[in-house]
């Protein structure tokens, strides 16, 4: 505005564009592009009309190689600024030809995916060394858990392997004892049999010969000396009868009494036996190392068993010299406890309920040194008060023992009833008595037969004279009296083999006893074990037991095994192959980045040098056609795309001369050159040259002109200038001048020498 014109509230600005080509993607053959600006700065870009964004105007033109920021517009200072450019600073003309950008920025993309990439690979790393290290751990711990579990296992097989041995041979042996008794009981009742058969004779013997006696008594004259010597014939033969059935009777006391003596004989002259010769390292057996109150009698012998007779010793030597010497003796089979290689297990927590006695091993009165010995054939046996006890604590807790005698095993198994306790001294002391009362009785007969006898001789001798039906009588009596005889002593011979067979068969009921009572316990262990192996290769007891020692030695020797290390093992073998994937994943990454990297830097660098190349010749042809003479673009270390770029120029054929060292007029062509070279390497459709010419003297200027009017043939050039040799040469003109504040343009169209000759 001015003071006679009002300034106005928008401005409006259009372009032209000649899209028959459609290199515009508008579907249109001129393309109008218009800008609206208010007083406010607020702008409207229109393409065609319609209203659209600076970016869309920006996309569009874009498309036909116009863009605001290019190379085709050449301002006064871009010829200056490249003569004072540094040689970096022209290289990075020839990067943004190349796209030197584009490559950097992948490589900077890739740099960073790279350093993304390597940080998480070294975390990776990091956490797959420490996932190595506990695996290793875990993998020591997983192969004690293994040999554990082997060794358990082997040990099961073992002690499988030894009950079914032991059941198997305990079972032979009872059913060879109870074979044995069953025929020996058959024998004594065909004894008793025959004993019945010969009782009856007897009577029919007997009353025969009262009868006889009777007659004969009645038929003699001294009737009172027959009768007499009768009573005491009758007396006589009752008294022997007495005294032969307390003969049999005190032998088969001192067979008992002998049975008795001989079993604990048996057991002591082991012990003794082995005593004697090995003077040192042995304690004693349990049962004499051992004391407690009478109240919990029952239940020590009933929870410690059989292990009252284990033999107490100092260490594992003495326990195979006494091995050894018992099988070298043969003198039996027994069981030592070396207390050096044995331990004191730890009890656990002492149950607080009502009815609990304490644990067994806590009852018992004993020496220190031996205390590993009562450890083991303790356990942790729980001793209470009855079984009720046990349902309110729980089955398979604890190993239980009553006061009264029941054994509830941890396996549930149940040992109960009526507990007939042995007494065996009471018991051996008990016959003893009475085999001095019979033998006190038997010696009264003996005496009272001798008066008898005596007597009966005396009666004899005064007998009268028997008549004929008396002697007859007699001979019959006396046949009578040889049947008798025969049959008393018949009947003595069944007797004392009936006294004989029933010794026997106690003895060896007893022996069955044990024997059932051994078996029950070791069918209690098969219970337990569940599954006895089918077929026993192996039948030698004591290679079996120690080969149960060696396991269970070596079970000891691991300590404490973490059986859960197997599964935890697996589970972190598989994370651990996770990582490892996932670090061989990210080494491939890094790899590729790397190769990418490479390929950029490989393409980057073939694109700077064909760009190059082609600007140099592009160069070369217009600074030839500017000049006539020659210029030269290279690279201040040939090897290297990230130095500098120089120029060097000879005008007019003159020497090769760094740009620096040119006049100002030459510096000013070869920068223009340079420009226009740039703009020949990425051609537009229009050019715009804003007073490149200023600097120029005449002749220059010319040179310009024609440089100008060559390459308009191609492309369209609009020159903004005030030189009138610039000016006087262009197509059509426009000017602008200012009236009142308000600009006008005018234009002129010159014939050119062409058009004059057409």
């Amino acid at each position: 505005g001015s003071p006679a014109k009002r300034a106005m509230e928008e401005a409006v600005v259009s372009i032209y564009f000649d899209n028959k080509d459609r290199k515009i993607p508008v579907d249109a053959d001129e393309v109008i592009v218009t800008r609206k600006i208010n007083r406010s700065g607020i702008s409207t870009y229109k393409i065609n009309g319609e209203t659209v964004t600076r970016e869309k105007v920006v996309e569009v033109l874009r498309h036909a190689s116009i863009q605001h920021d290019g190379h085709n517009i050449i301002l006064q200072g871009d010829v200056t600024a490249v003569i004072e450019m540094t040689p970096l600073q022209r290289r990075a003309i020839v990067d943004e030809l190349a796209g030197i950008r584009e490559f950097e920025e992948k490589k900077e993309r890739a740099l960073r995916n790279l350093e993304k990439v390597e940080e998480r690979l070294r975390i990776a790393r990091s956490r797959l060394e420490e996932r190595k290290r506990f695996l290793e751990k875990l993998e020591e711990e997983k192969n004690a858990a293994e040999k554990y579990l082997e060794l358990e296992k082997k040990k099961k097989e073992i002690k499988a392997t030894l009950v079914a041995l032991k059941l198997r041979e305990c079972e032979e042996a009872l059913e060879r004892l109870t074979f044995f008794i069953d025929e020996k009981k058959r024998e004594l009742e065909s004894i008793d049999k025959e004993l019945e058969s010969v009782d009856s004779a007897l009577e029919k013997v007997e009353k025969e010969y009262k009868e006889i006696e009777e007659k004969i008594v009645e038929r003699s004259k001294k009737f009172y000396i027959f009768r007499e010597v009768e009573r005491v014939r009758r007396e006589l033969e009752v008294k022997k009868e007495k005294l032969n059935t307390l003969i049999a009777e005190i032998r088969r006391i001192e067979e008992l009494i002998s049975l008795l003596s001989d079993r604990k004989e048996g057991e002591d002259s082991l012990f003794k036996e082995l005593t004697k010769r090995v003077p040192y390292g042995i304690y004693g057996r349990v049962k004499d190392l051992i004391s407690y109150d009478s109240d919990i009698s029952c239940a020590v012998e009933v929870g410690i068993g059989n292990h009252l007779n284990d033999i107490v010793v100092e260490n594992e030597d003495i326990a195979i010299k006494c091995v050894k010497l018992l099988k070298e003796l043969r003198l039996g089979r027994a069981t030592f406890l070396p207390v050096k290689v044995m331990k004191v297990k730890p009890l656990p927590k002492l149950p607080a309920i009502s009815g609990v006695v304490g644990f067994l091993f806590n009852l018992i009165d004993f020496d220190e040194r031996i205390a590993p010995a009562i450890s083991y054939v303790c356990g942790d046996t729980l001793v209470v008060e009855s079984i009720d006890v046990v349902k309110r604590i729980g089955f398979g807790k604890y190993r239980y023992v009553t006061l009264d005698g029941d054994l509830v095993e941890k396996s549930g198994a149940v040992v109960g009833g009526y507990l007939k306790r042995r007494e065996e001294k009471k018991e051996l002391k008990e016959y003893e008595r009475i085999k001095k009362e019979k033998e006190a009785q038997a010696r009264v007969l003996e005496e009272e037969i001798k008066r008898l006898e005596s007597e009966l001789s005396t009666l004899s001798s005064i007998e009268i004279g028997e008549d004929k039906d008396i002697e007859m009588l007699d001979n019959r009596r006396r046949e009578l009296e040889r049947e008798l005889m025969e049959l008393r002593n018949r009947r003595r011979e069944l007797f004392d083999r009936k006294m004989y067979l029933q010794s026997v068969i106690n003895k060896h009921s007893i022996q069955k006893a044990r024997l059932e009572a051994e078996l029950e316990n070791i069918r209690i262990e098969a219970q337990e074990i569940k599954e006895l192996p089918e077929k026993i290769t192996l039948t030698d007891i004591y290679t079996l037991e120690n080969e149960l020692r060696r396991v269970e030695s070596e079970i000891r020797a691991l300590g404490f095994v973490n059986l859960k290390a197997i599964e935890d093992y697996e589970r972190e073998l598989a994370v651990f192959e996770e990582y490892e994937k996932k670090v061989e994943t990210l080494e491939k990454e890094r790899e590729k980045i790397l190769a990418t990297i490479e390929e950029i830097e490989k393409r980057k660098r073939d694109a700077f040098f064909d760009t190059l190349e082609k600007l140099r010749q592009s160069f070369k042809r217009v600074f030839r056609d500017l000049t006539g003479g020659d210029v030269e673009i290279m690279l201040e270390n040939p090897d290297d795309i990230t130095s500098g770029l120089v120029i060097t120029a000879s005008p007019h054929g003159k020497k090769l001369t760094n740009i620096d060292l040119l006049s100002g007029g030459e510096k000013t062509l070869t920068a223009i050159a340079f420009l226009f070279a740039i703009q020949h390497f990425k051609p537009s459709p229009f050019y715009i040259l804003d007073e490149i010419d200023a600097a120029l003297d005449k002749a220059n200027t010319r040179k310009i002109v024609e440089f100008i009017k060559k390459y308009s043939r191609e492309s369209q050039f609009i020159v903004i200038s005030h030189n009138e040799i610039t000016i006087s040469s262009a197509e059509c003109l426009y000017g602008v001048t200012m009236q009142d504040g308000v600009s006008t343009v005018l234009s002129l169209k010159l014939i050119t020498d062409k058009e004059e000759n057409n």
